[in-house]
Order: structure tokens, then sequence, then C-alpha cells
């Protein structure tokens, strides 16, 4: 017969405890073998990590929360042999302290002679239970609402949420358990020895005013270094220059204090005063249900039993769903008070569409099933509201202090929004990510390399998906960007949203501009930047145009102006010559002078040197223009080529290096006083050219007239206004006459207001200008024989500004003048634009225009109109009173129009003339 194996440590024989240590060595679970009674026998190598302080011989509850220590000896009890069961989840200490929440299975091996008692396979569980409830803030306290037992726990959690928040060196809580029990620490963290015994000294002594004064709950204290020393020189402040004493009070209860004390002295930002502050409510609630607890620990054994099972709210059911006993909890989480649910049926306050699997749930435990059950449904709070709780369940109709089913639940609304608000956002994102017309990428920011892209990108860029995926941000960039690109990706990366002009290139090579907004994102601990791509070239380019048309047509006035001071025939001839070949794709040109038959060369810009002083030294005869002499006589414009123009071959020889020509009347009196020349290296002139061409002729000769005839310069500015005005009637804009008919319209409307002199000549000169901004919108606009789009509108709303930027310049222009442009289609109501002025704060004179401009718009054909009769229109106007227009003045146009009838829309060539 062989001798026994002795026992060792474990309980076990050494040869079964190395035999189990293999089995369980690399077992990431924690094995335990425990007997019936849960006397421990074996700890696995797991286990023994866990449980440092268990040994064979002791019992399993030793480890085990007072609460959850019946739960586990029933199952147990319960098993028989070769019987599995599922255990509840259960919480351990290894040091008396610090809860671990464990889950698992136990099996009954009596049989087996290796293990021979109860298996239990065991998981830690801490985290899953304590994320559960931690938002993403993590400034909450739930897991000690969720695991303390009691209120040194609760304390401990609340202080070392709020230094890990905040940044605190250390912390506690001054608690005062009863009124009539002085303050004491709890929960110290981060303060050495000495430092906590000075507290608890001054505490017992009472001493500690600031302590005393908040745990009153005066409000915040803040604390410096200094003011310790002053106020309490016998205890040293240790190294905090700056401690937060936040009042812990509820209703009147005043709990004590919450110290934080930080390494150095800063202001608290708003949010971390609203952290603390909502912090030290939820400690008050936790520390209140702590010691609510510990008060509760001598009640009768049924409220021991239910408290022992119960984390939040405990209830008892009997099979039918009947509520028995429900806890005071039941009025902080639903709102019913104390009592009011008991012998109530549950299913009337459970949400309708959970009643099919909470009634299976309870079905089961009605029918016997011994393992609890677990459900997550809503309830109806008192308010009306829905409340998530989660729910378990099991089986007591054998036990006489129960009775029935005992269900242990609390309120988890937040984690399931919390849950159902994140699921919702990446459908959201996910939804707005592909489905963006806008190109989108996701890309690493330390590789550049993209991770993401929508279908918008593909299209737009050309590349296949699978190409997209495998590019980084230095191949969307022209190869002179590529070497600079990490730097700006480096410098924009600091912002966390931003948007950066950039330029792109295409699959296929085209380059684009682009403004490229960016986000910086954590995604799955990965630090990567949505990007979101606008193409903005067409808006540039579009820009630029503007830009250049608005250079021209400023050129354009201020030779308008230089022309309206000089009173020197040639040197406006001179001024007029040079901006003609600025303003244009001419590359030189030459004033000549005719008088009668002879003409002479009288300045050149821009040409070679001989052929000038050719020119100058040859005065001809105007026989000698070719094709260009009988346009230039009747006063007309001509634009050829230098075979086409017949000029003498020994002109023609001086000009091998021109293709085309232009001559360009000045006229006075319909006389012939001179043109203009320009020679072209192309053979086509663009038609804007021309147009700008024949204005700064026409400027020139109204010029030129107004110098000959200096008492008529009244009149030549009315001409020059009017020929601005008519401008854009030259572009084929409107009908022709409307610049005439409006003018002629705005002056009978101003006479019957009275208006003379100065005030009726600023009105008449709005009227010619008042559509001159209209001169610098991009032709596909401004001719579109459709209805603009909502970008091509705001283009075209910007000419008031434009036309009143382009002629406040001109110092003759009186306010009244600019005050029509700018504001003649603001509205009574303020719906107008460009400023959106209201009522009398629109300037009289526009309000007294927009009648004519609309009335005329109205009864005017447009190629995506029909022209309104005469009486239509003015039954809108009539309509429209007091929307746009001035009521009052509304009457006198109205009482106007009638008088003139439709002939209003057709000026009389004399009785309409402006007085000179």
């Amino acid at each position: 017969m062989n001798p026994p194996t002795p026992p060792s440590s474990d309980g076990a024989p050494i040869s079964d405890r190395t035999v189990l240590d293999r089995l369980f060595a690399h077992h990431a679970d924690l094995v335990m073998i425990v007997t019936p009674r849960g006397q421990v026998e074996y700890l696995g190598p797991a286990a023994r990590h866990v449980l440092p302080s268990a040994a064979p011989g002791a019992q399993l509850r030793t480890w085990i929360h007072p609460e959850d220590q019946l739960a586990l000896a029933g199952v147990l009890a319960a098993l028989r042999g070769g019987e599995a069961a599922t255990l509840p989840a259960f919480r351990v200490t290894p040091d008396g302290r610090a809860w671990r929440w464990l889950s698992g299975t136990a099996a009954h091996h009596g049989e087996d002679p290796l293990i021979a008692g109860v298996l239990l396979t065991l998981q830690d569980i801490t985290l899953t239970v304590r994320g559960a409830s931690t938002g993403a803030s993590g400034h909450t306290v739930t897991a000690a609402l969720a695991g303390a037992l009691s209120a040194e726990e609760v304390a401990r959690a609340v202080v070392e949420d709020a230094t890990t928040t905040l940044g605190a060196q250390a912390g506690m809580i001054v608690l005062r358990r009863a009124p009539h029990l002085p303050l004491t620490p709890a929960g110290a963290t981060g303060y050495d020895r000495a430092v906590s015994a000075n507290w608890q000294q001054f505490l017992d002594a009472d001493q500690l005013h600031e302590v005393r004064d908040a745990a009153s709950g005066q409000g915040p204290i803040i604390v410096t270094a200094h003011d310790w020393q002053v106020r309490y020189p016998g205890m040293p402040p240790g190294p905090y220059p700056l401690t937060a004493l936040l009042p812990l009070h509820n209703d009147g209860h005043h709990l004590g204090v919450l110290s934080l004390s930080f390494t150095r002295v800063h202001p608290f930002t708003p949010g971390e005063l609203v952290f603390m502050q909502t912090l030290a409510r939820q400690a008050v609630q936790a520390l209140q249900g702590a010691l609510l607890h510990e008060q509760l620990k001598a009640s009768e054994a049924r409220h021991q039993k239910l408290n022992r099972y119960g984390a939040d709210l405990v209830s008892i059911l009997d099979p039918g769903g009947q509520l028995i006993f429900t806890t005071a909890a039941t009025s902080k989480i639903l709102g019913y008070p104390e009592g009011d649910l008991d012998n109530r049926p549950a299913f009337d306050f459970i949400h309708p569409d959970d009643h099919e699997f909470v009634a299976q749930a309870l079905g089961a435990l009605a029918d016997g099933r011994a393992e609890p059950v677990r459900a997550t449904f809503r309830f109806r709070h008192q308010s009306g509201e829905w409340v998530w709780i989660e729910s378990i369940a099991a089986n007591h109709f054998d036990d006489p202090d129960i009775g029935g089913i005992l269900v242990n639940s609390r309120d988890v609304s937040a984690t399931v929004r919390l849950g159902q608000e994140l699921a919702n956002r990446e459908t959201a994102f996910r939804h707005l990510f592909e489905r963006n017309p806008l190109p989108m990428w996701l890309y690493d920011r330390q590789t550049l390399r993209v991770l993401e892209v929508n279908s918008a990108a593909v299209e737009k860029y050309g590349y296949a998906r699978e190409e997209f995926l495998n590019m980084t941000l230095l191949e969307f960039r022209p190869p002179e960007q590529s070497q600079l690109l990490p730097g700006i990706i480096r410098a924009i990366d600091h912002d966390e949203v931003n948007s950066t002009p950039a330029r792109h290139v295409l699959r296929d090579g085209t380059s684009i501009d682009v403004v490229v907004h960016g986000r910086s994102l954590k995604i799955t601990e990965r630090d990567v930047r949505l990007v979101v791509v606008e193409d903005v070239t067409a808006q540039l380019q579009a820009e630029r145009q503007l830009q250049a048309q608005v250079q021209r047509y400023q050129a354009l006035l201020e030779l308008a102006e230089t022309l309206a001071t000089q009173h020197d025939p040639l040197e406006l001839a001179r001024e007029a010559l040079e901006r003609c070949v600025d303003l244009t794709d001419f590359a030189g040109g030459l004033y000549i002078r005719i008088t009668g038959p002879r003409m002479d060369a009288v300045h050149a810009h821009g040409l070679k040197e001989p052929l000038v002083t050719f020119l100058k030294a040859e005065p001809g005869r105007t026989s000698s223009l070719g094709t260009l002499g009988p346009p230039l006589f009747g006063g007309q414009a001509h634009f050829t080529t230098l075979d086409a123009a017949r000029l003498p071959p020994h002109v023609l020889a001086l000009l091998t290096e021109y293709q085309g020509v232009a001559a360009l009347p000045v006229m006075a009196h319909g006389e012939l006083l001179g043109a203009f020349l320009l020679f072209s290296e192309y053979g086509q002139v663009r038609a804007d050219a021309r147009r700008l061409l024949g204005t700064i002729s026409e400027y020139a000769g109204t010029a030129m007239e107004r110098s000959l005839h200096v008492t008529q310069l009244d009149a030549s500015r009315e001409e020059t206004l009017r020929a601005l005005g008519l401008v854009l009637e030259y572009r084929d804009y409107e009908t022709a006459g409307h610049t005439d008919r409006v003018v002629a319209l705005a002056e009978q409307f101003g006479r019957r207001l009275n208006l003379a002199g100065p005030d009726l000549d600023a009105l008449r000169w709005g009227a010619y200008l008042h559509d001159t901004g209209k001169i610098a919108i991009p032709d596909d606009i401004l001719l579109k024989p459709g209805k603009l789009d909502a970008t091509e509108w705001t283009a075209m709303k910007r000419h008031s500004e434009i036309g009143h930027e382009l002629l406040r310049h001109i110092p003759t222009l009186p306010g009244t003048t600019l005050d029509v442009v700018l504001h003649h289609h603001e509205r009574w109501d303020g719906s107008g634009y460009p400023h959106g002025l209201a009522g009398e704060s629109i300037p009289f004179a526009a309000r007294l225009f927009a009648f004519i401009d609309v009335y005329d718009a109205l009864t005017d054909e447009r190629p995506y109109k029909r022209a309104w009769s005469h009486e239509e229109a003015l039954a809108e106007i009539q309509r429209t009173a007091g929307s746009h227009f001035d009521p009052a003045l509304a009457s006198v146009f109205l009482t106007l129009m009638d008088e003139l009838g439709p002939r209003a829309r057709t000026p009389d060539p004399f009785t309409d003339l402006p007085e000179l």
C-alpha cells in the first residue's frame, strides 16, 4: 500500500495541485474548487493573482460582498452531482477596499477524483459593469453609486474622479455622518501622513473655519497657501498652493466638504466650476445613499435581504406580475411616492412594446426557473416620460421573507440613450459622408494616406476608389507644391477646424482651385482628419474677370472725370488715346487732327519712333484714309484689317508688324474734328473692346465739344452722363430707349413733387446712371434669357453697390444722384437690397425713382417675360404700395400716370428734354 500524498497549502494533495496548475496555467479565467458549503479547496493561478490573500480552507464569503453572499450560496447549495449553473454577477475584494465584479459558471464534479467539489469558472467583468455607467466626459460618480458599500468607498471614488479630471494633486471628503457628529476625513488621496494628521488635528478642534463654513453650505471657498499660513499658522499647508473647498449639501442637509488641492495657483474655467458643482451634487447623492445603506444594516431581515440584492431599486412581484413591494428608491428613480406602486400591476407601467419579452422572462421564473433572468425595458415615470430600467429577477417563492420574484433594478436611461445617440451619429455621419455632393475623404495625419473617400471625390478627381485609397495627399498637389505640403499640413493640423485654399491636380492632369475644409478627429485611437473639398475654380475666374472689368471701367470713369476737367482739345485727345491703348489689346495708335480735307498726326502712343516721326512729318489728305474715311466722316467707328483698309503703300510699309486697324471718329456738332487710329497685331477685335473704344471715342468727342463750347458745359455733362447710361444698352441687355424713358418720366414725377433746380438735376442724373454697376456684371449673367439661379442673382444684386463705388469718385456728382444709384432697389418694408433699408430711412430720391424703374421694367418686353400693359403695371404698383413702395408717393405717382396714360412710355423729344 502506497503512503498518502501530503496535502499542499492549497488544500489539494501536492500531486493533484501540480496537475491542476498545469491544466489551468494558461487559462485566462479565474478557476476555483469549493465545497457545496463554500469552503475553498483550490485556486488556479489567475484566481490567486486576483485574490492573493485567499487560502484553502477559508470560506469563500470572506472575500465576497455581503450583498452578494446569499445569492451565490444559494446557487452552490442547490447544485447536485453532474449539474452546472450560471452564477449571478457578484463582487469580490482582495484587500477589503476595492471591489471587482465577477461572473461565470459553477459545475458539480463531486464524483471526479481530481476535482471532488464544485468547479467555479469565473471572468472579471469589472470594466464592463463600470463602463456601462461611464459617460464620455468621465466626470460622473456612477461607479461609486453602483459598487460602493460604504461612505469611505464613495468618498474615494468621488475624490479619484475629481483629481483625475481636474488635475488636482490631492483630495479628500471631510464628512459629517450625522448632524451631531464632528467632521472627519474620508477617501483621502494624495496627502502624505503628516498633512493628513494635521487635517485630523484641526478638525477635531473645530479650528478649520473655511471647512466649517463650506460644510454649512455657504458656497465654494478657494484658499491659497498664503491664506492657510495667515489663518492657521500652526498647520503646515503642505506642497499645495491652492485648495478648493466645495460644500456637499442637499435640501438643507449638510454632509461635509469636498477638498481638492492643486500644485499651482490658477483660475478655474467656467467649465471646471460647473464640473465641480455637478460633481459635488453627485457626491451628495452617492454619500446619502452610502450613509443610508450603513443605517439600514441594522434594520429587519426582510430589508437586509432586499438591500443585499438591490443596487438601486428593489421590488417583489407575484407570478402574475403584481407589484407586492417596492423600495423607497421608487421615488428617486421613477418619481412615485414610496409605496404608491405597491399592489398594482407592473405591466400598467411597462411600455407596450416591451410587454412580450418581459412577460416571457417573468413566466420562466414563475414556472420554477432557478437562474436569474436579465431584462432591459421602459418603465413609465410619474411625469409620464419613459425611463430605461435594467433588471435582474430571481425566483424566491420558497423564501418566507420574500415569497415572490425578487427584482433588482437600476436606471440605465443615460447609457441606453448614449448608445442610441452614438449609433444615430455614426449613421448620420456615414450618410452625410457618402451622400455629400462635395468631395470628402479621411486621411491619416501621420502618413498623409487616404483612409476613406466618398463617391463625389471619386467622380470629381477621376480616380477609382481603390486608387484613391492607395494615395497620399502629396499626389493631389502640383509638383512644385509637393515639397512644401508636409510643412503646410503640420501647420494647419494645429487647428482643430480650418479652411485652407489650395490647388489640386485631377487624374487627367487638369488643375483646379479649391478650398479645403478640415477637422481633426480621433477614430479608434488613430489621429485622422476629415476633409471637405470645395471647387472654387469658376468662382475665382469670375472674380478675376469681374475685377478686370471693374478696373477697366474704373479707368473709363477716371477718363470721364479727366476729360470733364480738361479744356485743351489736344490734351483731351492725348488722354483719350492713351486710355484706348492701355485698356485694350491694341499695340499702339495715333490721333489725327482733321481740318477739312487736310489731316495731320498730333499724338502717338505705343508706336515705334520711326513710324511716329514719319507720320508727324508727313501731313496728308483725308483721301489717303482709304476705306476708313467714309465711316469716319459718317461718325461711325470702323474695325477692319490693314489689307482691307487700302492705306497708301508707303504707309503700309511701316505697319507690317500689325494686322488690324480701328478708326474712331471724334465728332463735335456733327463735324469730324479728328480720329483715333489704333493698330493691333490681331485681325479681329473683341466685341467688348469695340464697345469700350466707341464709348471712349464718344467721351472724347463730347469733351472736345465742351472745350470748344464752354457755354454749353451743362449740356455736355448731361450728354456724358447719358452716354454712361447708354453703355448698358450697347451691351443689348435691355430694349433701346430705357435710359431716355426713365430720365423723362423721372423729371415729370420730380416736377409733380415740386423738385426744381439742383434737386431735379440730381434726380435726372441718377436716372441716367442708376444701372451703371451692371457694366461690371458678366455677360453670361446679364444677358441670360432665362431666370437667374441663386448664385447669379447674388452677383446681379451687386450692381447697385458696384455702380455707387464706380461713381462716388466723381466729385461733380451730388449725393442725391449717388443715393439713386445705390438705393433704388430698396423696398419700403426693408426686403430690398443692398442694405435692407426700410421706410423713410431710404433716401427720398431713391424712393421716388423706384416707381420709374419698376414701371418701365414691367411695361418693357424682356426675353423671359412679355410686356405688361400700362394698366397692369399701375395695378401692380398700387398692390405693392406699403410693401415695395412709399405709400404716400404711390398715390401721387398713380395720379400722374393716370393723366399721362400709355404715352408715358414714349418721351416727347421736345417737351421731355431737360432744361439747360
